[in-house]
């Protein structure tokens, strides 16, 4: 997947901040399939079946921790920071934490970034929160962002303490505004309709539709996710800092269900509730900008999508039962 980018990241080490979570673990097998020098670093012990598994150059460290990070990073390092503790359902639950943890450690993390002379950091952000429902669809870079929860403000905070760092550091980033992502190693967890809808349909329970399941979002595969990361790693300076990660096309909760009823070879059973204000109608990304500039273009649709994620599934549940289901959430719930 990532073998040929390696000609233009060999020169640096990829330090992955989040490493243990959905992203994490799928960017860090890119690297890995591209023969790069890596370093894994996340608050919890690495998970024990996930494909860290033997993993030597892991670290544990909490984001907030500067002196962790001014002791481990290198100047010929580049950084990908993929932590969140929250998501869009809970961050309102309590935002003063999801400030202090997102917030405030990601600028220890810049701060250490910017001591160590680090390359180039890399930012996922949000492209489902951070633009608010009035924005136009599809939806580009500069149209007007108005967060209607705190998980898409605190991103967004944090994409404009980059620019300041930048600014009066000299600390260069990429950030990547990820529409709604999906595939192997994301654990449902409040958040993700096909990871949610995977376990319950393993376990028997219904699936939770609010509304009359016409709500479109952008689905974007993960390895799709993993070639752009790499392909902004490699970018020069002269490149946009900031981009929308998504497919670029709109699939309804109803397209979705379908596409998991084909892949799944039965039927999953739903339960409608009332929609909720906070979910908006349709939310596309324009992906323009990361095409002409980075020559990125998503390859897997949603079918084929789908259907890896199914046979990963199933392998997961067949080698590690409920235990490793436990485990391997509580590792990724952390991690955006």
């Amino acid at each position: 997947m990532a073998n040929e980018f390696s000609s233009d990241l060999n020169n640096f080490r990829h330090v992955v901040v989040g490493a243990g979570g959905f992203l994490g673990t799928n960017i860090s097998a890119g690297f890995k399939k591209s023969n790069l020098d890596l370093l894994c670093i996340d608050a919890c012990e690495r998970p024990k079946y996930s494909n860290h598994a033997g993993e030597k150059n892991w670290l544990s460290g909490t984001l907030s921790d500067k002196e962790f990070f001014v002791e481990h990073l290198k100047p010929n390092d580049i950084v990908y920071h993929l932590v969140s503790t929250t998501n869009p359902s809970n961050s309102d639950l309590a935002p003063d934490k999801d400030v202090e943890d997102n917030l405030i450690g990601s600028l220890k993390l810049f701060q250490a970034c910017s001591e160590r002379r680090i390359k180039k950091l890399i930012f996922i952000s949000s492209g489902g929160t951070i633009y608010g429902p009035d924005a136009p669809v599809p939806t580009p870079e500069f149209a007007d962002t108005s967060p209607i929860c705190s998980y898409g403000a605190t991103k967004l905070a944090i994409e404009k303490y980059l620019e300041i760092f930048r600014k009066q550091h000299g600390l260069d980033y990429i950030i990547f505004r990820v529409s709604n992502a999906y595939g192997p190693f994301q654990i449902a967890r409040g958040q993700g309709i096909i990871a949610m809808a995977l376990h319950r349909f393993f376990h028997d329970e219904p699936l939770e539709i609010w509304g009359d399941g016409s709500a479109v979002r952008d689905y974007i595969f993960v390895d799709d996710i993993v070639s752009a990361v790499l392909m902004g790693a490699a970018s020069s300076t002269q490149s946009p800092r900031l981009y929308n990660l998504g497919s670029g096309v709109g699939h309804s909760v109803n397209e979705v269900v379908e596409a998991l009823n084909f892949a799944l070879g039965g039927r999953l059973e739903t339960v409608r509730r009332e929609g909720r204000s906070v979910d908006v109608p349709r939310s596309i990304l324009d992906i323009e900008r990361i095409k002409l500039h980075l020559n990125w273009r998503p390859k897997i649709d949603l079918k084929a999508g789908i259907s890896a994620t199914v046979n990963w599934y199933r392998e997961f549940i067949r080698c590690s039962g409920q235990d490793h289901n436990h485990e391997y959430s509580r590792a990724d719930e952390k991690i955006n």
